[in-house]
C-alpha cells in the first residue's frame, strides 16, 4: 500500500472515530438526561492526557464539563486552554497525583518521569504547586486528586500497578506533609470563589464572547489562539505515534551493542541510514530547550546503541512518522509531552521499552544495589519482572528527550523521511 493509501485510510479512520463519539455522546446524553430530568452536571469521557480531535464536536455538545487527566509536573497551560477554547465548556482535571519513593512501594508501573518524586516533602511542594497553577486558569472549575489510600505493594488488580498515589498509606496513616499543603493551597481557592461571584471563564462558541461573574463582554481574541491549536495537535500525533505506533512496534529499533556492533558493518544498518539519522538529529532537537545535551544522547544512541532497519518498518509507522516530522518536530513540546512519550519510553511504566534503558544501563547491570534492585515488578500477563534500580530509573529519565530524539531520527532515516 502507497503511502499516500495510507494516509486516507487514516483519514477515513478518524471520521469514523468521528462518528462512534458522537454516537457514544449522543445517546449517554438522553439517557441520563431522561433519568436525572436536566439536575445533574455531565463530565463525559475520562481523558488521557488530550481532548481527542474526533470527539471535540460531540464533546462540546452533550457534555458540560471536559475531564482531562494529567499526570505531569506542572499542568499544561497551552493544552487546558486550547481546550476550553475549542469545546466551550469549563474543564476539570479529573485525575493527577504525585508518587514518593520513600514511601518504599515499587514505583512502577503508573506514575512516570513527571510525576515521582524522592520524598514526602517534595511531593507535597509538587501538589501544592499544581493546585495554584491550576487556580490561576479562569477556566478550570477543579480537580480530583488520585487517589485517596496507597495501592498495594503486590500491585493492584489486573495491571499489579503499586503506587504511593494516596493521601493516605495502606495502614490509614495520613501523609500529613502532603494532606495539610493540600488543604492550605484549596484554601487558597475557596478564598477566591468567595471574593468573585465565580473564578469559572464559559465561552459561548455561537456568539464567541464569554462570561466572567455573570456580565457578558467581548471576548478579547489572544494571540495564542493558533498555536495553542498546532500545540494540541500535535499532542495528539505525538501520543499516538509513541504509544499507538512505536509502542505497538509497528516502527522497530533495535540493540546493537549487545551484539558487538556488527549490525553497523554488517547487512541490517547502513551508513547511509546512520548518516541521514544523524542529520535528522539536528533538526528534531531545535525547539528542545535542553537542545545540546539532547542532540549528545541522541547521537550515542545512533552511534553506539540503537540501529534500525529500512525494511522491518511498517508502511503505516512510515505515513505516521513523516507526518508528525513535517507539522510537529517544530513545536515546542510542554508537559504533556512527559505524559505521551514517557509511557513508551521510561522503564518506571509499563512493559514493552526499548532497551537499553539509558547509555549506562544494559542488562547486566541494571539492577545494581540502589534502593529498588530488589524489589520485583508483576506484568499484566502475571509475569514477575525484577524492577530497575532507582539509578537506572533517573538515567533514563534524564535522558527521556535524547532517546526521543534518536528514536525519531533512526525510523525516519529507514523510512527515508525528508524534513
Amino acid at each position: 500500500m502507497q503511502r499516500q493509501d495510507l494516509r486516507r485510510l487514516m483519514e477515513a479512520s478518524q471520521r469514523w472515530m468521528q462518528e462512534v463519539a458522537w454516537q457514544y455522546h449522543q445517546v449517554t446524553f438522553h439517557a441520563i438526561r431522561a433519568a436525572d430530568s436536566g439536575k445533574g452536571v455531565l463530565f463525559g469521557i475520562r481523558y488521557a492526557g488530550t481532548l481527542p480531535s474526533a470527539a471535540i464536536t460531540s464533546a462540546s455538545t452533550f457534555t458540560d464539563v471536559v475531564d482531562l487527566h494529567l499526570y505531569t509536573n506542572v499542568p499544561d497551560e497551552r493544552l487546558i486552554r486550547w481546550t476550553h477554547r475549542k469545546t466551550g465548556k469549563p474543564v476539570l482535571v479529573g485525575e493527577w497525583s504525585f508518587a514518593a519513593r520513600d514511601a518504599g512501594l515499587p514505583g512502577l508501573r503508573g506514575a512516570w518521569h513527571g510525576a515521582t518524586v524522592a520524598t514526602q516533602t517534595e511531593r507535597a511542594r509538587k501538589a501544592a504547586n499544581f493546585i495554584e497553577k491550576l487556580r490561576e486558569m479562569p477556566y478550570v472549575i477543579g480537580y480530583a486528586w488520585w487517589q485517596l489510600t496507597d495501592e498495594p505493594s503486590t500491585g493492584r488488580y489486573p495491571d499489579f500497578e503499586a503506587m504511593n498515589y494516596g493521601l493516605y498509606a495502606s495502614t490509614g496513616e495520613p501523609y500529613g506533609t502532603l494532606v495539610n499543603a493540600m488543604a492550605q493551597a484549596n484554601d487558597k481557592w475557596r478564598h477566591d470563589e468567595q471574593q468573585h461571584e465565580s473564578s469559572m471563564v464559559l465561552v459561548n462558541p455561537a456568539d464567541g464572547v464569554h462570561s466572567s461573574g455573570g456580565v457578558w463582554e467581548e471576548r478579547q481574541e489572544d494571540d495564542d489562539d493558533d498555536d495553542d491549536e498546532v500545540y494540541a495537535e500535535c499532542v495528539e500525533l505525538t501520543g499516538d505515534l509513541s504509544i499507538g505506533t512505536f509502542g505497538r512496534e509497528l516502527c522497530r529499533i533495535e540493540e546493537s551493542r549487545h551484539h558487538h556492533h556488527h549490525h553497523y558493518n554488517g547487512n541490517n544498518h547502513s551508513d547511509t541510514i546512520r548518516t541521514a539519522a544523524l542529520h535528522l538529529v539536528d533538526r528534531l532537537v531545535q525547539p528542545l530547550v535542553d537542545r545540546e545535551e539532547a542532540k549528545r544522547i541522541a547521537k550515542r544512541y545512533v552511534n553506539e546503541v540503537w540501529y534500525a532497519d529500512s525494511k522491518r518498518q511498517a508502511p503505516i509507522c512510515c505515513a505516521r512518522l513523516d507526518d508528525w516530522m513535517n507539522r510537529c518536530a517544530t513545536v515546542r513540546p510542554g508537559p504533556i509531552y512527559e505524559q505521551a512519550i514517557g509511557f513508551w519510553l521510561w522503564p518506571g511504566s509499563y512493559e514493552g521499552q526499548p532497551r537499553p534503558w539509558s547509555l549506562n544501563s544494559f542488562d547486566e547491570n541494571a539492577y545494581d544495589e540502589e534502593a529498588g534492585s530488589e524489589m520485583w515488578s508483576r506484568t499484566e500477563h502475571g509475569r514477575w519482572l525484577r524492577q530497575p534500580s532507582w539509578q537506572t530509573l533517573d538515567e533514563s529519565d534524564k535522558e527521556m528527550s535524547g532517546r526521543w530524539v534518536a528514536a525519531l531520527s533512526l525510523v525516519g532515516a529507514a523510512c527515508d523521511i525528508k524534513m
